[in-house]
């Protein structure tokens, strides 16, 4: 693959990439992956941060197709949904490890 190639993969993941380095977005992935569909007030009750950063950390997270948002009466439901993701993601590994055993 060429070097063009390989910086177009890492570009098209860069947002999923962002989103995967913070500490606190990892948390609430693993709190997501543990409880399934949460809410903002239940994902609040489960870290030590405010309504407004969960809300924040949940939209960068659902901008970078992470996890999804449903509508459930007046609540916004928030679970995991990182399969296309995930693929984009293991696509890119994928190619950056043929690159180095080349």
């Amino acid at each position: 693959m060429s070097n063009e190639s390989l910086l177009t993969l890492f570009r098209e993941n860069l947002t999923l990439l962002q989103a995967l380095g913070d500490p606190v977005r990892q948390d609430i992935i693993i709190i997501l992956a543990s409880n399934g569909e949460l809410n903002v007030g239940e994902i609040t009750a489960l870290t030590e941060l405010s309504r407004p950063a969960v809300s924040h950390h949940l939209k960068i997270l659902k901008e970078s197709n992470i996890i999804r948002m449903d509508k459930m009466g007046k609540n916004n439901v928030y679970s995991l949904d990182a399969k296309d993701s995930l693929k984009k993601l293991k696509g890119l590994i994928s190619e950056v490890e043929n690159s180095c055993n080349s």
